[in-house]
């Protein structure tokens, strides 16, 4: 009697189903959304980390001081946000990012910022950038604060192999100047914000403070 298996008695098991949130057509490829946050762990307790839900804590935010008399503009912060890859995708396409932010100061200084957001990939030996991008500058010459939502785009046209093993990370850089060169007036503050809880509301805003990343991945079909 022959069974009707052929000589495929056992088939190879079914590769597990990759889901994104959504697909560009014209594109063609697909994009997972990316929030950032800070996870906790027993090695780094302010360990930051790409989270893939809604964080749900307090307000979160960065900040970080700009020096006094600063004619240049300079980086005064750099975070890491990083991933495990526990799969191999090629990223591919076009990134794009949504942040909200601001700059303060008090005692009338001028002070400018901008934001750069850096895609890369590290394999535990090199860290490889993978696309880099900025927001526009934001100009405050009067005490008190100026909001922005920036949108940001990395144009991805080589495809950027992420291998198992392999940390995709996002890292934020802080850049900013003052160069209000005022005598006898006391310093104040001088800080650039940035946000990432997706809950919260700004401060006198009604500006969501959600920072996420649309990261493309290559679908052959």
């Amino acid at each position: 009697m022959t069974l009707p298996f052929g000589t495929n008695l056992f088939p190879p098991r079914r590769e597990l189903l990759t889901n994104f949130d959504f697909s560009d057509v014209i594109q063609n490829n697909s994009y997972s959304i990316y929030f950032l946050g800070t996870a906790f762990d027993n090695a780094a307790a302010d360990k930051k980390i790409i989270l893939t839900r809604t964080f749900d804590s307090n307000t979160i935010l960065e900040s970080d001081f700009v020096p006094d008399d600063t004619p240049a503009f300079i980086k005064v912060g750099d975070y890491d946000f990083d991933l495990p890859a526990n799969t191999t995708q090629i990223i591919k396409g076009y990134l794009v990012g949504e942040l909200v932010w601001r700059i303060f100061t008090q005692n009338n200084r001028h002070l400018q910022g901008y934001i750069i957001v850096k895609l890369r990939k590290d394999n535990g030996t090199t860290e490889t950038d993978i696309g880099e991008a900025r927001t526009e500058t934001l100009d405050l010459q009067a005490s008190g604060s100026e909001y922005a939502r920036s949108a940001i785009f990395m144009d991805i046209s080589t495809g950027v192999r992420i291998n198992n093993g392999d940390i995709l990370r996002v890292t934020v850089e802080l850049w900013g100047k003052e160069d209000d060169t005022q005598t006898g007036t006391p310093a104040g503050q001088r800080d650039i914000f940035f946000w990432f809880d997706p809950n919260a509301t700004l401060v006198d805003t009604d500006k969501k403070s959600d920072f996420k990343i649309q990261i493309p991945f290559k679908v052959d079909k």
